[in-house]
């Protein structure tokens, strides 16, 4: 079995079946295995969030615990944006939005 089973099997599944969202719990004798994949970027977070739930009931470390490549990315994105709408501006700067 390989240390990761890859996210696009879960994805294949999901889109073989017409699925939005898919969880896959897989054991290979000695390792548990979670792999999740969601259709959309909000599938894909409530997947994981469903991925991370099974990880809780069976004991596994909260540092194993991860959000989707997608979903980090667009937190990513309005952590950014927040800090560029919190910054203090210059008054020369709302000189020049003031003027257009």
């Amino acid at each position: 079995m390989p240390k990761r089973i890859p996210i696009k099997a879960a994805e294949d599944i999901g889109r073989k079946n017409g699925c939005t969202q898919v969880i896959l719990l897989t054991f290979d004798g000695e390792l548990t295995h979670i792999v999740t994949w969601g259709k959309t970027t909000e599938d894909c977070a409530q997947a994981a969030q469903g991925g991370n739930n099974l990880k809780d009931k069976f004991g596994w470390p909260p540092d194993l615990k991860d959000q989707p490549s997608r979903v980090r990315k667009i937190l990513k994105q309005i952590e950014s944006r927040q800090g560029q709408l919190n910054r203090q501006i210059t008054y020369g700067e709302m000189l020049e939005i003031a003027n257009g």
